[in-house]
């Protein structure tokens, strides 16, 4: 079984983009567009273009970080905690 992003296993360019927690994948479209993305050294015109572990993408000349795999936290959160990244109110935080 293929890994997250083996050579066969092909995405939109955008969504590798955003995957490298660049931006949104609406923002790496806006960015195709302004001309700023690179594939192997060729400017990329348009978003549907379906990249591999193999090519090389560059944003403003500089190469995209490593592919981000997804990942899932199971948390059991107890009465009275709030998930977040900071309360007035002065409640228990969890926060990943």
């Amino acid at each position: 079984m293929p890994g997250p992003l083996t050579p066969k296993v092909t995405m939109r360019i955008a969504k590798r983009i955003a995957r490298s927690s660049i931006c949104s994948r609406r923002e790496a479209e806006r960015l195709i567009e302004q001309g700023v993305v690179k594939l192997n050294g060729v400017l990329v015109s348009s978003p549907a273009v379906n990249v591999t572990s193999q090519d090389v993408i560059t944003i403003d000349g500089e190469e995209l970080p490593p592919f981000q795999r997804t990942r899932v936290v199971l948390a059991y959160k107890l009465p009275g905690e709030l998930v977040t990244k900071n309360d007035e109110k002065g409640f228990h935080l969890f926060y990943l």
